[in-house]
């Protein structure tokens, strides 16, 4: 395959990207493996707790759609010939430098699912191409002269089609056998942690001096104590009038703030539980968050309210501010994040500036759904920054209101891990 024509971009199947990300993996279930107590390591089942550790970091291998293959003219160019083969030249052009001739500048766009990154590693039966990853398509351009004619140009893009569908072929391959490696890899791990517990106790067992743990060390017996927590809905609650009989206005970062923990916590729970819920729909989840909510935000909690253009999932009202806004969705992709954000910004005023998007991700690569996630909300016209956030696996960000860009929205992007079995 000639590559003389295509422009240089990256270089796609020359990195180290699956043996990278598997290392990564099974590092994750060290980790987990490693912070079990010694109780839980004696007492499980080391092949169930071995699968599902393997089960819960499984990659997705990609693949490339090319019967959805796009190749789009982008304009006549005048194409750098110099040095190229299949060209005639003049006797004065082989000695006077850059040599151009009239052409063509192609586009080729071919669909990629599951982790496109992985398309950048070399493995057996891989060949390097030259080609970019954008937007979850893989992208690759030529600027062809009409001198060597459209036939050549058509093998060079059917060529090239073939060339990349093999070594995405070889990139699944080499990802399901490392899947394959991680149950061996995890019931190895649980059976060394279990070696050095047994190991201990058989060494303590063999003292005749008592021996305590440090956990073991008796301690003062008392009650725990109860420290009562004053949230911002009491604080209003209980705000008497002024002199001029106002009541004290809600402070929104301290609301917004309350309220994101009380969502972060219920969706904690979803992903303990995921089982039981990971097939409910998005009405039914959103239930789950209304349920906390209103033992907070008793009587000011909404579901399905109207506000300005249409019906939002959770509206929290307090003395006629609207304090929280957030939309409830499943995870089906950046498209789907856009038209929830425009959604969002039509359910609500410029004077509501605190709003989040709560979704539910079904896909075990969580990692990659949120830097997805990240893309998306950076490419919108609406975005100004990034602010930190307090947990990890959450995005925070400032947003100018649309077509206003001196009222500006805080949103808050929180995902709820649902992996359906």
């Amino acid at each position: 395959m000639d590559e003389h024509w295509v422009e240089k971009t990256d270089r796609l199947f020359l990195g180290q990207q699956v043996v990278a990300a598997f290392s990564y993996r099974k590092g994750e279930i060290d980790d987990l493996v490693a912070k079990a107590s010694d109780d839980q390591v004696l007492e499980a089942d080391i092949d169930q707790w071995a699968r599902g550790l393997a089960s819960d970091h499984e990659m997705e291998a990609p693949s490339v759609d090319l019967d959805a293959a796009t190749l789009t003219k982008l304009g006549r160019v005048e194409v750098d010939c110099s040095g190229k083969p299949g060209i005639r030249m003049s006797s004065a052009e082989l000695f006077g430098g850059i040599v151009r001739r009239p052409g063509y500048r192609f586009e080729s766009r071919i669909p990629v699912a599951g982790d496109a990154n992985l398309l950048r590693s070399e493995v057996p039966g891989s060949h390097p191409l030259l080609a970019t990853i954008s937007s979850g398509q893989v992208v690759r351009v030529w600027e062809w002269p009409d001198e060597l004619g459209p036939e050549p140009f058509q093998r060079e893009v059917r060529e090239y089609q073939g060339m990349l569908g093999r070594s995405v072929e070889a990139v699944t391959a080499a990802v399901e056998r490392e899947n394959g490696t991680l149950p061996g890899h995890a019931r190895k791990t649980i059976g060394a942690r279990r070696e050095e517990i047994l190991k201990e106790r058989e060494f303590l067992g063999k003292l005749t001096i008592p021996v305590a743990r440090v956990s073991d060390v008796p301690q003062a017996f008392g009650p725990p104590p109860i420290v009562r927590v004053e949230t911002p809905a009491q604080a209003i609650d209980s705000a008497e009038p002024d002199t001029q009989g106002r009541v004290a206005q809600p402070q929104l970062d301290e609301f917004y703030g309350h309220i994101i923990s009380l969502i972060r916590a219920v969706g904690l729970g979803m992903e303990r539980t995921p089982d039981s819920i990971a097939s409910a729909g998005e009405e039914t989840l959103r239930d789950h968050f209304l349920l906390a909510l209103n033992t907070h935000y008793r009587g000011v909690t909404y579901a399905e309210a109207f506000n300005k253009g249409g019906k939002t999932d959770i509206l929290i009202r307090v003395h006629d501010h609207n304090v929280f806004i957030g939309e409830c969705k499943w995870w089906r992709g950046p498209k789907a994040l856009d038209e929830a954000l425009t959604q969002l910004f039509g359910y609500t005023t410029w004077r509501d500036t605190r709003v989040a998007l709560i979704f539910f991700v079904p896909t075990k690569d969580i990692t990659r759904t949120i830097e997805s996630a990240r893309e998306a909300i950076e490419q919108r016209d609406e975005f100004i920054e990034w602010l930190a956030s307090e947990e990890e696996g959450e995005l925070s960000c400032r947003m100018q209101w649309p077509d206003d860009a001196e009222r500006v929205a805080t949103l808050r992007a929180l995902f709820v891990h649902l992996p359906k079995a």
